[in-house]
């Protein structure tokens, strides 16, 4: 017996056949739909990460049906699998329409923009002091409590604030792009310091389709290793706003691989929140500590990215482009 037939078998053989428990968790998640209300995202928070979880569930059974079913005689028609699958599509569907403006609610407390000008590009510039300098020691402190460096030229920034104090920046984050009209000048910034990759070397893709997620930066009072959030449940999606945002960027300027180079707890909770899609290139190398060379193949970061991150990506793009119309937002990367 083929390992498709004995898995198939195992389901078939509870009491319930898969169609239908797949049915009642559709029918689960858009009863509880209806118990969100209109009140802050914080409240809400807990039952939006649940309806989350129960979605993915619900996904990752359809595709085992799809799968299983297709390639064994279970009795269950082409049309039925059809139809659930289209059940799920339209689920997915009402809890993006749901769940959208709810995480809208969030820029009510922050505010992220690119910083184009030089004062927002002084406060990404602080804000980097502030941790790189002062809070991590991972740089010497500068007299005019800026850090910068050479990369800095060929990136684009995002800058994070609250909306209580616009003035100082609370984290950023800049996305590094490589200009191949410069003669091989330019590099990423992990290519000065990953010697060897397993795979997606950079020096080895087209240079104007690469980009590099840098300079991550949040305050100490908005990172750490709380799953709950501590204090503030907003700090979950304060943890993911900052490289979705990098992200964003990536893909509005056509990059094709996203390089990121991030401490081993990042890489884990990234892809525990992400769906799995910064993959290891390469050994853990000594930079401030542990890192791991990862990349995230844009071309299909949707595809990985569960329910959650891909509607707070939605919305941060809304936020750093707000004058593009949605038909022209950067969401089929297929055209990439």
């Amino acid at each position: 017996m083929s390992q498709v037939e004995s898995r198939s078998m195992n389901l078939m053989a509870t009491n319930t056949p898969p169609t239908c428990v797949l049915r009642e968790r559709i029918g689960e998640i858009e009863s509880a739909m209806g118990d969100l209300r209109d009140g802050g995202l914080a409240d809400q928070l807990p039952l939006i990460f649940e309806l989350g979880r129960k979605y993915e569930s619900v996904k990752a059974l359809s595709h085992e049906i799809e799968e299983l079913y297709g390639s064994y005689d279970s009795g269950i028609s082409k049309e039925e699998i059809e139809a659930l699958a289209r059940s799920v599509v339209q689920l997915r569907s009402n809890l993006c329409a749901h769940l959208e403006p709810r995480f809208d609610q969030f820029f009510n407390d922050y505010h992220l923009q690119l910083a184009t000008s030089k004062e927002t590009m002084d406060k990404v510039f602080s804000v980097r002091h502030q941790v790189y300098c002062r809070e991590l020691g991972y740089e010497p402190a500068r007299a005019d409590e800026k850090e910068t460096d050479p990369y800095d030229d060929q990136s684009q920034h995002v800058l994070l604030t609250r909306k209580d104090a616009p003035d100082h920046g609370v984290g950023c984050i800049r996305t590094v792009f490589v200009d191949p009209t410069r003669d091989g000048t330019d590099r990423l910034p992990l290519e000065a310091v990953v010697t060897s990759f397993r795979s997606y070397n950079p020096a080895h893709a087209p240079r104007d389709r690469i980009c590099e997620l840098s300079r991550l930066s949040l305050l100490s009072d908005l990172r750490g290793s709380s799953t709950e959030g501590g204090h503030n449940p907003l700090r979950l999606l304060v943890t993911l706003a900052l490289p979705l945002a990098g992200c964003v960027v990536g893909i509005r300027n056509k990059a094709a691989l996203c390089y990121q180079l991030c401490r081993p707890s990042l890489v884990k909770y990234l892809n525990t929140s992400f769906g799995p899609t910064l993959m290891p290139i390469g050994a853990p190398v000594e930079f401030h500590g542990k890192r791991v060379p990862t990349v995230i193949k844009m071309t299909n970061a949707f595809e990985n990215m569960d329910l959650i991150s891909s509607v707070f990506y939605h919305c941060i793009e809304k936020q750093l482009y707000p004058n593009t119309t949605p038909e022209s937002r950067s969401t089929n990367l297929a055209k990439l």
